[in-house]
């Protein structure tokens, strides 16, 4: 009998007559990344770019673990790259003053970083400089290109649903409250109330 280990996702071969495939997955983890300055930009850069392109964004994660040389010679256009970093940088002294989507705070709660850095970045972010950081990130960091997408992604299923307009009855509470109301403002006009 043999055993055969897929690594990185990887097809598995065929099995072997009696053998046993047992796939192993090596995802990335998201590690503990310091709370200094940089870190701090580096998540918010992450998630911003992130919630521009979460595809690419996912992609560059995976080329990450399959590919590690393709991410390590990453060109990173700085005259393209610097606009954004300076804005979150000067964000980390000036809190309060962005206002943060619901989008943001998943972004920024996957990946530990305060919502109004992840507005920062996505305000300084143009078409052409969202490869860029996203690029810069995966040479990084790429664990954090594969926490932000998912959330996001969840947080704009979600947003999906309709929300109930005017009061709704939550509870059977809230519905014996409005027969009541119902009733008694039935008896002080006189009209006739329903059985029920």
């Amino acid at each position: 009998m043999s055993v055969q280990i897929p690594v990185n996702g990887s097809s598995p071969s065929a099995a072997p007559a009696g053998g046993v495939t047992i796939p192993f997955r090596t995802g990335l983890s998201l590690p503990f990344f310091g709370a200094g300055r940089e870190e701090k930009v580096v998540r918010a850069v992450a998630a911003a770019a992130a919630l521009q392109n979460p595809a690419e964004a996912l992609r560059l994660a995976r080329e990450a673990v399959d590919d590690p040389a393709a991410i390590a010679g990453n060109e990173i256009d700085r005259l393209t790259l610097d606009p954004v970093l300076v804005k979150v940088s000067a964000a980390l002294t000036q809190r309060g003053t962005l206002p943060v989507t619901a989008e943001q705070s998943a972004a920024a709660a996957a990946v530990g970083v305060d919502p109004e850095l992840v507005a920062a970045a996505q305000a300084g972010l143009t078409a052409d400089a969202t490869p860029v950081a996203l690029k810069w990130v995966a040479t990084i960091e790429p664990a954090l290109l594969q926490h932000a997408p998912p959330a996001i992604l969840r947080r704009r299923g979600l947003d999906l649903v309709p929300h109930p307009s005017g009061s709704v009855a939550t509870s059977r509470l809230d519905d014996i409250e409005r027969r009541l109301n119902a009733l008694e403002e039935a008896k002080k006009t006189g009209t006739p109330t329903p059985d029920r």
